[in-house]
């Protein structure tokens, strides 16, 4: 949902950047394509949680063998049930090998989300879902700086001469929301296609016929 929203940006942006007089506006274009394409397109989901994983276990045993239990484990874990104990998700053998078998069945990243999200349900683990909403979260303000410089766009050219048409943003309500609460240069909202016909800035098309 996010990489294509991206791609959907980016396309409208490529096409019309050139007409753009404001040096800054077109800078800020042209920055945020670049850092899209690095932050959409470099880490998936399912890596950034992996990762996340990874470093637990690096600097952790995420099992207790002797001593104090608390020093096995990261004081992110704390409140898990199996905190001092072990850690089913990292240390369990047939947690971690149906979580790579279900991976590698999943076709695409919102299935392999679900898989992290099954599992971290099953464990009662809360670093997944820590893990997932940062994802969301990092590729979610770049998607609104995206849409906030297209607003500015089409704000800035001549939209009587150049077709200049929202993204397409599908089914994903997060996003349109985005888009209609992005705030006009007059201080408003977006307004929607029926909104503009009633405002006489849109004709329909039985008044065209």
């Amino acid at each position: 949902m996010i990489e294509r929203n991206a791609e959907e940006l980016r396309s409208e942006f490529l096409q019309h950047v050139a007409f753009i007089e404001d040096k800054t506006l077109k800078t800020e274009i042209l920055t945020w394509i670049d850092e899209s394409v690095i932050r959409t397109d470099s880490v998936s989901g399912a890596e950034h949680v992996e990762g996340r994983l990874a470093e637990l276990k690096a600097s952790n045993p995420m099992r207790h063998d002797s001593g104090d239990p608390e020093d096995d484990f990261p004081a992110d874990c704390k409140g898990c049930p199996h905190y001092g104990v072990v850690c089913p998700v990292i240390s369990d053998r047939t947690t971690r090998e149906t979580r790579h078998r279900r991976l590698e069945q999943a076709e695409t990243e919102q299935d392999r989300l679900r898989v992290y999200q099954d599992i971290a349900t099953d464990a009662d683990c809360h670093i997944i879902p820590a893990a997932i909403s940062d994802w969301k979260q990092n590729d979610r303000e770049i998607i609104e700086r995206g849409y906030e410089l297209f607003s500015a766009m089409v704000r800035h050219l001549d939209s009587d001469e150049l077709d200049v048409d929202a993204p397409d943003i599908g089914d994903d309500p997060e996003i349109e929301d985005v888009w209609r609460d992005t705030p006009t240069e007059s201080g408003g909202m977006q307004l929607s296609e029926d909104e503009l016909l009633d405002r006489g800035v849109l004709q329909s098309e039985e008044a065209d016929g």
